[in-house]
């Protein structure tokens, strides 16, 4: 049985909540390489299969996601965020 979240606004593409009030803000900058973390790279079209440590061969879809940081070939996504090399990984 599902349950689902109360109703609630969302914000319109390219905008979120400032300080978690109805003030809607317009990021100031569009995210660039310059936001990536190391092992990371900008992808405008970002993959939604992108790979997570413990998540091996799991279903996705070859969709557009927006644009976003994601972890360089040969890099996974670990529970903390950050792109580790498979060795690095805890396989669960």
């Amino acid at each position: 049985n599902k349950m689902c979240s109360p109703a609630r606004c969302v914000c319109k593409e390219g905008f979120y909540r400032k300080d978690g009030n109805a003030n809607l803000q317009q990021p100031t900058k569009k995210p660039d390489q310059s936001d990536c973390q190391p092992n990371e790279l900008f992808r405008e079209c970002s993959s939604m299969c992108e790979p997570k440590c413990g998540a091996n061969n799991r279903p996705c879809t070859a969709k557009c996601g927006p644009p976003k940081c994601q972890c360089q070939q040969g890099y996974y996504l670990d529970t903390s965020g950050d792109c580790v090399s498979r060795d690095e990984c805890e396989w669960v």
